[in-house]
């Protein structure tokens, strides 16, 4: 490759490989494109792994002409890599790992069907998990503990059906829950519904009412002196300027008066 001697011709090349990725990106018919994240966090946890496996499987079924498989640029939230994203669908897979490769590639690239993982396991799996502090984390916490003692522990906390008290059980094994419910509820007044997968809906709006509810629920049964981190927004939402519009500096002065630790997008 011929060495880059001006901005100019930096320019120029930045716009030629952006061309060939949004080219390969769509694709031609009949053809799929592979990308996999190679951002530090996804190399950590073996995602040259995977696109070996994937290149792999590629070769063996002599698909080279019809799917490629690539790494890419860091997708910006790693605490759910690493990243399979599939074009021109534009499927995403979060938390792969290489033992999952196979049944993506029969599935998906040979049969067009989306896999859906269980998404819960282990302890968030049983009929205790809204209880009980989180066995492996108490461990892990205690571990950590008797060498750095000052160390903190954050974690992201999605609520679900089961699991809709997971801020309570994070906060019993010693881990500071980092919360996405207030820009839900925000969003809610402001007649949007936000998805954890980064969808906006339009939604009806709602009474401001429901952020007394939202408080009153966010804090029960917590244990004293926990703390919980609420932000503004999320890694693949907008910034809460694009998500709440007119709304935004409301939004933020919620956020900080609420007794909590505040992150915002700036």
């Amino acid at each position: 490759m011929a060495k880059i001697t001006s901005e100019k011709e930096l320019l120029e090349r930045i716009e030629h490989c952006g061309a060939c990725l949004q080219k390969k990106f769509h694709c031609e018919p009949g053809k799929r494109a592979i990308v996999v994240c190679g951002g530090t966090g996804c190399l950590a946890s073996d995602s040259q792994g995977i696109i070996d496996r994937f290149n792999a499987l590629i070769k063996e079924k002599g698909l080279e002409e019809k799917v490629t498989c690539n790494v890419v640029g860091c997708f910006g939230f790693c605490s759910q890599g690493p990243f399979v994203k599939i074009f021109p669908e534009e499927t995403l897979y979060v938390k792969v790992a290489t033992k999952d490769v196979d049944e993506i590639f029969e599935k998906d690239i040979l049969n067009g069907e989306i896999v859906m993982p269980n998404e819960e396991s282990g302890f968030y799996n049983t009929d205790l998990c809204d209880t009980y502090a989180n066995p492996m984390l108490v461990k892990l916490t205690k571990s950590i503990w008797r060498e750095y003692p000052s160390f903190v522990f954050f974690d992201e906390c999605w609520l679900k059906e089961k699991g809709s008290r997971r801020h309570v059980v994070l906060s019993k094994s010693g881990v500071i829950p980092r919360m996405y419910t207030l820009p839900m509820i925000i969003s809610e007044i402001l007649g949007k519904k936000i998805q954890r997968d980064g969808k906006i809906e339009k939604t009806r709006q709602k009474d401001v009412s429901i952020i007394k509810a939202w408080y009153d629920d966010n804090y029960q049964n917590l244990p004293e002196g926990a703390l919980l981190v609420q932000s503004s927004s999320g890694q693949i939402w907008p910034y809460p300027a694009l998500l709440y519009g007119r709304g935004n500096w409301a939004a933020v002065d919620l956020l900080f008066s609420l007794p909590d630790i505040p992150m915002t997008f700036m």
